[in-house]
């Protein structure tokens, strides 16, 4: 009997692991997975296992520059939290910082509308 493409006999995963990450680390996570055509989680199992990590459809094209965008827009993301907290703490980094992040998230965000928009 198949139900949704499986068999009756296939194993369900339902058991669940949580390990805590760096936003760093999860991204480099996200980007390694990618790399290797898999969910996170298959390539997680394929490393621990030491299995080959089951194949998904590749993203293409425009599809996979906005990814690897997501991802830098991620690694921004991270260094403008830091700045934030620096400024909490009346750490007060130097002004040129703050000016590239911020043209940095301004170019970025040009290039993600125009790629959706398909200029």
């Amino acid at each position: 009997m198949q139900q949704f493409g499986k068999t009756k006999h296939a194993k369900r995963r339902t058991e669940r692991v949580e390990i805590r990450l760096t936003e760093q680390e999860r991204i480099d996570l996200g980007e390694h997975a990618l790399e290797a055509g898999a969910e996170v989680s298959d390539y997680i199992r394929s490393k621990i296992f030491g299995t080959a990590p089951r194949k998904h459809a590749r993203a293409t094209g425009e599809r996979a520059e906005l990814i690897k965008s997501l991802g830098e827009l991620g690694k921004i993301g991270s260094n403008l939290n830091q700045i934030a907290r620096a400024l909490n703490r009346e750490i007060i980094p130097d002004k040129w910082k703050i000016e590239d992040a911020l043209k940095e998230i301004d170019n970025l965000g040009h290039y993600i509308r125009s790629a959706l928009h398909g200029h």
